[in-house]
């Protein structure tokens, strides 16, 4: 195992230590074939199958510091079934960034980022906590909470992009 590696095992161990200790459940199951689960690094012991309640109440905690993602879907591949989840993260300074895995897309990129129809070339990139690590993106890609809600919450219901939406495919060009 390399040093990075084991700093990264090292530190996963150290969060479900410590978000064990909170009596919290990382995974809950959800009926629905095409969205089975919702995914947070934080939170409460769920009641049953969560509700759009509990993954909105999970994403009005995103602060950017210890709570900074929330998935929903599928986060591990299954045989027959490809890996598909919609992510939210942030919460620092009431900015989100929300990206769609969907590996149903052979040989093109799997993975796209919600953006603003206008782009906001030249601009300063902006610090958006993923994974309590800082990542900078630029502004058309950091949204507001009302937006995270509005596609999440599509997601939720539908297992697919609110087409209303920008979506831009690939990763994000670092500024």
């Amino acid at each position: 195992m390399t040093a990075h590696g084991a700093w990264v095992h090292s530190r996963q161990v150290l969060f479900n230590q410590w978000f064990d200790g909170l009596g919290a459940s990382r995974v809950v199951r959800k009926a629905h074939p095409w969205h089975t689960a919702v995914y947070a690094n934080f939170g409460p012991e769920p009641p049953g199958e969560p509700s759009w309640e509990f993954v909105e109440t999970l994403i009005r905690w995103l602060n950017g510091h210890n709570r900074t993602d929330v998935f929903v879907g599928e986060s591990e591949a299954k045989p027959q079934q490809p890996q598909r989840f919609l992510a939210v993260s942030g919460g620092n300074d009431g900015r989100y960034v929300i990206g769609v895995e969907d590996q149903t897309r052979r040989g093109q990129p799997s993975y796209c980022y919600l953006v603003k129809p206008t782009g906001s070339l030249g601009e300063q990139a902006l610090m958006v906590m993923v994974g309590e690590l800082p990542d900078y993106f630029p502004p058309e890609y950091v949204q507001d909470l009302d937006t995270a809600l509005a596609v999440t919450k599509h997601y939720f219901e539908t297992g697919r992009r609110a087409k209303e939406f920008h979506w831009r495919w690939g990763r994000p060009k670092r500024v």
